[in-house]
């Protein structure tokens, strides 16, 4: 131990002294560093001459203080480089990291050092075990050093190099390392004259983390070997804090430890650098709960635990609102898995759609799997129920109850008179007050032939409809050539009309097939009609979107950090590009359609007629679980290419549609071709904006 403290640090400084450009935008002076190894090039330094002296500044060539970029600069500089989404957990983490990191690089008396570097990587790899990919996880590391202006090359050298000595070191070689030369061992020294000579020495959570790495990996984190090893200046010290590193969450745990003992590299200064440390501790804290993440193991688990973790993992990955309506989602899931009974599938299905419930979001839910089932024949060519699509009164959710968005043409409802907008008050008897959509749809559902009862009201009358539930085929799509005699030579004198019903599997394929059949009979000009098109399948729609565009976006997928995806178009499956075109919309319209309609409005493909669309401008992604039941999860939300966002607003229409003007795709002709009728538009009306 004496020898320790009577190193010539001074001899040590002459020794060990070197210089390191520092690549920036700007010219900075050189830095004089005792160490063999690489010093950071995120801030430009100057140093003194002195034994201790390494005050760190931010300067330039005429040695006047820069100015510090703000964190949100360097944060802008990460989500240029890194631009995939990254899990909520992870991302918040990362956030915090970055702040701290980033405030670090000018501060007066910081100063990169090897042990920092292993102590930053340690905490980084920790933090980011079990990420979803190992190569995102790498290029998520080199992004954020890059944006903060440092090489991650040379941290994890550092880092290695550092690991590889300790893992040759012992006890014995740690306590007497002062009287061993070496790399190494000369870094030790060093930080041994700043810390205990109280001169200059930089306080450094990640500095103290990589310090307790050193001491894991040479197996010397006993308290006796810790008390010899940092115990350079202290006659005394108290370092009952210090425990094992054992295991993976306790690796974290211990790294937090570790700071607790750097008051002991400066006994004068323990009181204020204790202080600090406690303002610093959230950050680890937040660390042990995503180490705690990946924690439990199949013998703590039972299998319904297990269960509502992978429900609870697909969420935390797959959900668009990072805040979780504004909750800490790792404390939910903590307890939940201490208070919540799941001791039967009913109980866990039961804590599953609690804690879906504290999302507040209509269209994320739980599906048993014989609801998942009857889900996805939902979006095959046809179902047994009464023929309407469903969605809430209002989206936001400040009343309850259930709205019909369409009604399926020829099919149960539509015959009774059913329309879209009619609010349904109660399901046989039952009141739909405070009843989701998804549980409405299910009860609406039935045998063919079995009956059911709706109290509906529309507009202000209230009326009892006794509805028999039938299989309701889903042909998306029909169409009909209108023929426009006398039309003046700059109109279209044929007009294909192709009603789009729904995004069901192969609908983009129905309106090629129409257009095919349409084109056969000479039309040169479309009207797609979207009214009553409650949507479907995503992708449905993007195909679709494809056939009338031959260049553009077609719409930009978000979440809450931005532009997450961009869906555009190359040209090759445009087969209708060039011919005039005109979209029927109404409130009906919703979810998928909407995206078509907003990507022919805004890239000036189509004039677009009727009313404002529903404005659903959330996207939903149905993911099984290893039980076969599932969750429909949101996933996203949507901007049209002029990036306006239509959640609860909808589309916005070019022009009105006539009140009159009908539904039916034998009466639409009607109107475009007897200047008599109530409804009438003539070509020019029709395609001009």
């Amino acid at each position: 131990m004496a020898a320790v403290t009577s190193l010539s640090f001074s001899a040590l400084s002459q020794s060990f002294e070197r210089k390191l450009s520092v690549p920036s935008t700007r010219t900075f002076e050189s830095i004089r560093v005792r160490s063999d190894l690489s010093s950071d090039p995120s801030a430009a330094v100057s140093a003194s001459n002195s034994s201790f002296g390494f005050v760190i500044q931010c300067m330039s060539s005429t040695s006047a203080i820069t100015e510090t970029p703000p964190v949100s600069a360097t944060k802008l500089n990460f989500l240029k480089a890194y631009k995939r989404p990254i899990p909520s957990i992870y991302n918040n983490l990362l956030q915090e990291l970055f702040i701290q990191r980033h405030l670090m690089r000018c501060e007066r008396t910081y100063r990169y050092h090897p042990v920092f570097a292993l102590g930053f990587v340690t905490v980084y790899d920790q933090l980011m075990e079990g990420y979803p990919s190992d190569e995102d996880q790498s290029a998520i590391f080199e992004a954020y050093l890059r944006a903060l202006n440092v090489d991650p090359e040379q941290y994890r050298k550092d880092a290695q190099k550092l690991e590889e000595w300790a893992r040759t070191q012992t006890s014995a070689s740690l306590v007497d390392f002062s009287s061993r030369k070496g790399e190494i061992e000369d870094i030790l020294k060093d930080i041994a004259a700043r810390a205990g000579g109280n001169r200059n020495f930089s306080y450094s959570r990640f500095f103290a983390v990589g310090l307790f790495r050193l001491l894991e990996l040479a197996n010397a984190s006993e308290p006796t070997i810790l008390e010899k090893v940092l115990s350079w200046k202290c006659a005394h010290t108290n370092i009952s804090e210090f425990h094992l590193w054992r295991v993976l969450l306790r690796k974290l745990n211990h790294a937090c430890d570790a700071i607790v003992g750097i008051p002991n590299f400066c006994c004068s200064c323990q009181l204020d650098l204790l202080t600090r440390w406690k303002s610093d501790k959230r950050l680890f804290q937040n660390g042990l709960s995503t180490i705690r993440s990946h924690e439990y193991s199949a013998g703590s688990l039972s299998e319904e635990n297990r269960l509502f973790l992978e429900a609870w993992r697909t969420l935390d990955r797959a959900y668009v609102d990072k805040t979780f309506n504004g909750q800490s989602w790792f404390r939910y899931r903590e307890n939940a898995l201490r208070n919540e009974p799941m001791n039967s599938r009913e109980e866990t299905y039961a804590a599953i759609r609690k804690m879906i419930s504290t999302l507040n979001d209509p269209f994320t839910r739980f599906l048993e799997p014989e609801k998942l089932k009857n889900l996805r024949s939902g979006t095959q060519s046809s179902l047994t129920g009464v023929g309407i699509s469903i969605g809430p009164i209002t989206i936001d959710r400040s009343s309850t109850g259930v709205v019909v968005i369409s009604a399926a043409p020829g099919g149960p409802a539509s015959r009774a008179g059913i329309l879209p907008g009619d609010i349904i008050l109660a399901i046989d008897g039952a009141s739909t007050e405070g009843m989701g959509i998804y549980e409405a749809a299910n009860i609406l559902q039935g045998a063919d032939g079995s009956s059911v009862e709706l109290t509906i009201r529309s507009k202000d009358e209230i009326k009892h409809v006794g509805l028999k539930r039938e299989r309701v085929t889903l042909n998306p799509v029909k169409s009909r050539l209108c023929e426009m005699p006398g039309s003046a030579k700059d109109t279209p004198q044929n007009v294909g009309y192709i009603k789009l019903m729904s995004f069901t599997q192969n609908a983009s394929d129905a309106v090629k097939e129409a257009i095919e059949t349409l084109r056969s009979n000479n039309v040169n000009a479309f009207v797609l009609d979207l009214r009553d098109n409650s949507g479907g399948l995503f992708p449905e729609g993007i195909e679709t979107a494809k056939i009338w565009l031959n260049k553009g976006v077609i719409v930009y997928i978000c979440d809450s950090r931005g532009v997450r995806d961009i869906y555009d178009v190359e040209g090759s499956n445009a087969i209708a590009a060039s011919e005039p075109l005109a979209v029927l919309v109404n409130k009906g319209t919703a979810s998928a359609s909407e995206i078509l309609a907003g990507a022919l409005k805004d890239n000036k493909r189509a004039v677009v007629f009727g009313e404002p669309t529903y404005g659903k401008g959330k996207i939903q992604s149905v993911f099984e679980l290893s039980d076969g039941s599932g969750l429909a999860v949101t996933v996203a939300r949507y901007e049209t290419p002029a990036h306006t966002d239509i959640d609860k607003v909808g589309i916005k229409p070019d022009h009105p549609l006539p009140a009159s003007f009908p539904k039916d795709e034998n009466d639409f002709c009607t109107c475009v071709q007897d200047p008599s009728s109530a409804c009438y538009l003539n070509g020019a009306q029709l395609f001009s904006r």
